[in-house]
């Protein structure tokens, strides 16, 4: 008899396991107006450089990391989209340069800052107050509200299933130039509950390679695993790791170029829980 409740027990679990792996289950943004995210962010990134300037081979080692904390509060939603977002960036947020084996405390510019962004239709950005900063920045700002709906199916997948995200999302994700090529492949790893609600872990892989700052040709090769409300369709957590390289010629003025030929790591964390 306990080998039959055994073998029972055994048979309903791998039903248990075929049925969630049979499951359809539709990810895509879903946020609510006035519903508050707390977001947490580090960057770590260390460079190896070979330099070359008229002539004068330089290695330069440098590693960065900045941390950052802020408040998103989506104020207009679009297809669950955020299009209005207030923006509270946290008074600790912080970069640090190690250069050479010196140490630079560089100050964050949006520490503190409070700021409302609107995204168009026509994919233009404005931030209020104005002046406030920069068109990069402000291009930066805006790509915070959506960055994460590169990741969301097209369609309904199950447990195992795999889809795309396509370059033209992967240049907007990692601020490249448009035209940036490549694709990353994401896989529906698991569904599981978190708090009486349901998560979907996605893990993701694959290279994008493109411009950066007009010059610099950037590949990189992306790895990693994100966690995904399915309520919210909210990001709750990722670890991407992507090994980079660039290599292109920086103008120096009076006519000088800089050769510049890499390699590097660089690691993102980020979390998103709901602000109470």
């Amino acid at each position: 008899m306990r080998t039959i409740r055994c073998c029972a027990a055994m048979l309903l679990a791998l039903s248990a396991c075929l049925a969630q792996a049979e499951e359809k289950y539709t990810i895509k943004p879903n946020l609510k107006a006035n519903e508050a995210w707390n977001m947490t962010q580090t960057m770590d990134m260390a460079m190896n450089i070979k330099i070359n300037a008229n002539g004068q081979n330089q290695a330069m080692d440098q590693k960065m990391t900045m941390s950052m904390g802020a408040t998103m509060t989506p104020l207009e939603v679009k297809e669950g989209v955020a299009t209005k977002s207030k923006i509270k960036f946290g008074d600790d947020a912080k970069i640090t340069v190690v250069m050479m084996g010196q140490t630079q405390n560089v100050p964050f510019p949006l520490a503190g800052k409070e700021m409302t962004v609107t995204k168009k239709d026509d994919g233009s950005v404005t931030v209020d107050p104005a002046g406030l900063v920069d068109d990069k920045t402000q291009g930066t700002l805006g790509n915070m509200m959506e960055s994460a709906t590169a990741f969301y199916p097209t369609k309904p997948v199950g447990v195992g299933d795999k889809w795309e995200v396509p370059g033209d999302k992967l240049a907007k994700m990692f601020q490249m130039e448009a035209g940036a090529k490549g694709s990353v492949e994401c896989t529906l790893a698991a569904i599981k509950e978190v708090g009486g609600k349901k998560v979907a872990d996605v893990t993701l892989s694959g290279k994008a390679a493109g411009k950066m700052q007009g010059v610099l040709d950037v590949t990189l090769d992306l790895s990693g695993p994100m966690s995904i409300d399915l309520e919210s369709g909210q990001v709750l957590s990722q670890d991407i790791k992507a090994n980079m390289t660039l290599k292109g010629d920086q103008p120096a003025g009076n006519g000088q170029v800089i050769n510049m030929d890499g390699t590097g790591v660089v690691n993102v964390k980020q979390t998103m829980t709901p602000a109470k």
